[in-house]
């Protein structure tokens, strides 16, 4: 009974562990993606500032 219980342990541990990443995966891509729309607006208002 105890090597079962332990087991879940474990695995509830590395499933906490897999969230956690998946978390930061998540909020990196947000940030990279929040970053290119901001990059490129940025090149649009450029590239029509330039054309007036």
């Amino acid at each position: 009974m105890y090597e079962i219980n332990n087991s879940l342990q474990n695995s509830n541990h590395i499933f906490k562990q897999q969230y956690k990443l998946q978390s930061i995966w998540k909020a990196v891509v947000l940030q990279a993606l929040t970053d290119a729309c901001t990059q490129s607006k940025k090149k649009l208002s450029h590239a029509s500032r330039e054309k007036l």
